[in-house]
C-alpha cells in the first residue's frame, strides 16, 4: 500500500475496525481485541512507484475494461440468480448489495440510474468472485461517494483507485462504438489528452497510467486545427498534438515500462565521482565492459542522495541510472527525428519552428516517426547495447527513421 488509508482499506477487507492508541491502532473483531498494530509496521510496509505495483495496475485496468464490457453487452451472470457451491451441504451464495453504490454521483450530479447501480454490483462482485479483489469507496463528512480504494488480495497491494482507472470511467458502462484501429492507439496505452481552459489560455494535461500527469499551454494554431476538425476526429488530433508536446515525458514513460529491467540487468555497477563544481555524478560500468560517460545529477536527487542511509544508497543508485539513460536515450530518438524533420524542409528554406508550434501536418509527420521508434522497441526489445555497436560505425540506432520518413511531404 502506498498510504496508511490504503492500509485501513486492507483491514477493513478482513473485516476488522480500527481505534485509534497512543502508538499507531487497536484492532477490533467481533467486538473482541484482536490486537495492536505500531504507526511505525505501518509505514515499513509503504511502498510507492515499484516497478510490481504498476505492472499490476495496468493488469487490472485490464481486468476491470474486460468484465465492464461483458456487463455492458449483457453477458454476466444475474445478481438475483445465486450461486450454487458444489457442496450440497452449503446454501447458495447470494451477492450482497453494496449500499454505498446508491451514493455515487454521475457526471450531472445525479444518482445512477437502477440499471447502472446493478451494473456496478455485478463488477464488484466479479472481480471478489473470479480475483480475491475487493473495492472500496471513500466518502466525505456527508456520505458523498468521492472516490474509491482497491484492495488485491491475490497480490497483497493496495491501490488508490485513480491510479487503476479514475471513478467516473469504472462507473460508466455505456457500450463505446467500435473504432478503426489507428497507429495513434499505442499512445493511447501510454496516456489520455484533456484540453480545457479558456481561448486565450487553453492548457493541454497529460494523465500517464502510471498515474503522473504533465500541463502545458497549447498554441492558438493547434487549438483551431482541434476546434476546426470533425468531433469523430478531435480525439486523434488530441492525441498527435500532444504526442509532439510531450514527446519526451511519453517515450521516458513508455521506456520504462519495456526496457528497464533489461538495462537494470545490463549494469555492473554504479558510482559517483564528485564534478568539478563540487556536485555528484553518475558513473555506470556495463556488464559488457563499456563505461557510460559521466551523467551530472540534477539537484533534486543529490539532495535524495545525500540524504539516504548508506545502506540504501546502492539501490537508489541503480534506480537512478536506470532513469537517466532512459532519459538520455529519449532525448536522443527526439532530437534525431527533429534533425531529419529539418533536413527534409532546408531545401525549402523554412525554418522548423518550435516542437510545440508544429503546424498540422508537421505534427502528424513528427509523430509518425515517433511511433515507429516506439514500435521498433515493440519488435526489437531494449537498445542500449544496440546503440554501442552503431556507435562504433559512427551512425545513429535511428538512422533507418530518415527513410520511413522520407517519403512525406510537409506543407508550411
Amino acid at each position: 500500500y502506498e498510504t496508511e488509508g490504503q492500509f485501513a482499506n486492507i483491514v477493513k477487507s478482513f473485516g476488522f475496525k480500527m481505534e485509534k492508541s497512543l502508538d499507531g491502532y487497536r484492532l477490533l473483531k467481533n467486538g473482541g481485541d484482536a490486537g495492536n498494530i505500531s504507526i511505525r509496521d505501518i509505514f515499513n510496509h509503504i511502498t510507492k512507484n515499484s516497478q510490481k505495483r504498476q505492472k499490476r495496475a495496468t493488469q487490472l485496468r485490464a481486468i476491470i475494461k474486460k468484465y465492464k464490457t461483458e456487463i455492458a453487452e449483457g453477458n454476466s451472470q444475474s445478481l438475483n440468480s445465486p450461486e450454487v457451491p458444489k457442496s450440497k451441504k452449503r446454501k447458495p451464495i447470494r451477492p450482497k448489495s453494496n449500499p454505498d453504490i446508491k451514493k455515487i454521483l454521475d457526471k450531472n450530479g445525479k444518482p445512477l440510474s437502477k440499471e447502472r447501480q446493478e451494473q456496478f454490483q455485478k463488477l464488484i462482485f466479479t472481480l471478489k468472485k473470479n480475483f480475491g479483489i475487493d473495492i472500496y469507496f471513500q466518502k466525505d463528512k456527508s456520505g458523498q461517494v468521492r472516490g474509491y480504494g482497491i484492495v488485491d488480495h491475490a497480490r497483497k497491494i493496495a491501490f488508490d483507485g485513480s491510479k487503476v482507472m479514475k471513478l467516473s470511467e469504472l462507473i460508466d458502462f455505456a457500450q463505446q462504438q467500435v473504432r478503426k484501429s489507428s497507429p495513434l492507439d499505442i499512445y493511447r496505452d501510454i496516456f489520455s489528452p484533456i484540453i480545457f481552459g479558456r481561448e486565450d489560455n487553453v492548457l493541454m494535461e497529460i494523465q500517464m497510467k502510471d498515474g503522473s500527469t504533465y500541463l502545458k499551454a497549447i498554441t492558438p494554431r493547434q487549438f483551431d486545427w482541434f476546434m476546426n476538425v470533425k468531433q469523430e476526429e478531435k480525439d486523434d488530433v488530441a492525441y498527435t498534438i500532444a504526442a509532439t508536446m510531450f514527446a519526451e515525458e511519453i517515450l521516458v514513460s513508455y521506456l520504462k515500462r519495456h526496457t528497464a529491467n533489461e538495462l537494470r540487468d545490463s549494469i555492473q555497477a554504479v558510482y559517483t565521482p564528485k564534478h568539478k563544481n563540487g556536485g555528484y555524478c553518475l558513473r555506470i560500468e556495463m556488464k559488457d565492459g563499456y563505461t557510460i560517460p559521466l551523467l551530472k545529477m540534477d539537484e533534486k536527487d543529490e539532495m535524495e542522495f545525500r540524504n539516504i542511509t548508506p545502506e540504501d544508497r546502492e539501490s537508489f543508485l541503480l534506480n537512478l541510472a536506470v532513469d537517466y539513460l532512459t532519459r538520455s536515450e529519449a532525448e536522443e530518438i527526439i532530437q534525431h527525428i527533429r534533425r531529419t524533420m529539418h533536413e527534409q524542409i532546408k531545401r525549402d528554406r523554412y525554418v522548423l519552428p518550435k516542437q510545440q508550434d508544429f503546424t498540422p501536418q508537421m505534427s502528424q509527420t513528427f509523430v509518425h516517426a515517433l511511433t515507429n521508434a516506439i514500435s521498433r522497441f515493440n519488435v526489437e526489445g531494449g537498445s542500449h547495447s544496440q546503440n554501442r555497436e552503431w556507435e562504433v560505425g559512427n551512425r545513429s540506432p535511428y538512422d533507418d527513421l530518415d527513410t520511413r520518413m522520407s517519403g512525406t511531404r510537409m506543407s508550411m
